[in-house]
């Protein structure tokens, strides 16, 4: 995954397709490391923890970019 801020308060995500980048809050990008093999239930719980609240609908968009990685999907980890 590369990153590169695309305005003060968003960030360009990109993944598996360079020419359709996924922009997000700053904020989502810089607690995604949250997403570290524990479940997604435990790493919401600790991003709502540090004040922000992330919808599962989120979620789902950053495993449709390949952001983050379905853990059944054979992949090694659950992030990129």
């Amino acid at each position: 995954m590369i990153t590169s801020l695309a305005e003060a308060d968003m960030v360009r995500l990109t993944s598996y397709m360079t020419t359709d980048p996924l922009m997000v809050p700053k904020a989502l990008s810089d607690v995604l490391h949250y997403f570290d093999g524990r479940s997604t239930r435990s790493a919401l719980e600790a991003i709502s923890a540090e004040g922000l609240d992330v919808d599962r609908a989120a979620v789902r968009r950053l495993v449709d970019f390949e952001v983050l990685i379905e853990e059944d999907s054979g992949d090694a980890g659950p992030s990129k």
